[in-house]
């Protein structure tokens, strides 16, 4: 089970999740503009959390692996981060195909070129992901 918590201050974040922190999901109150509003940041946190259930069996990185910048600008993210902002785009990628609405084939296109760019920076850090890591990886390829 998940637990929901309001993110206060949100600080700019509508939601948020963290590996320290299992199965919980926090929303702030800008995550409720409305339905798709929320169902895509339900959908984000939540796949966060099955990749960290992932990686608490098997890990998808090892230790010490050069931190990577996302496509986004974050920086600092480990190989398995990326990986999670993969397996996000690709999560909601596949929502938005299947329920369609007004700027559907944008957003598919947006989250699809967001995947791959993630994937080819994991692939650059290929030798700093596991096994588990790099299966995972050309999963997501075939799902992006």
């Amino acid at each position: 089970p998940v637990r929901y918590a309001r993110l206060y201050p949100d600080g700019g974040a509508i939601s948020a999740s963290s590996r320290d922190w299992p199965q919980h999901v926090l929303l702030a109150d800008d995550a409720f503009a409305d339905d798709a509003e929320l169902r895509e940041q339900l959908l984000h946190e939540l796949a966060h959390q099955w990749l960290y259930l992932i990686e608490d069996i098997w890990p998808l990185d090892r230790p010490g692996a050069a931190p990577l910048t996302l496509p986004s600008g974050t920086r600092d993210r480990a190989p398995a981060e990326v990986l999670g902002a993969a397996h996000v785009a690709a999560a909601l990628a596949r929502v938005y195909a299947t329920v369609g609405g007004p700027g559907a084939s944008t957003r598919i296109r947006t989250l699809t070129d967001y995947g791959r760019g993630c994937l080819e920076l994991a692939q650059a850090a290929s030798a700093d992901l596991t096994e588990a890591g790099i299966t995972i990886a050309q999963r997501l390829k075939e799902a992006l």
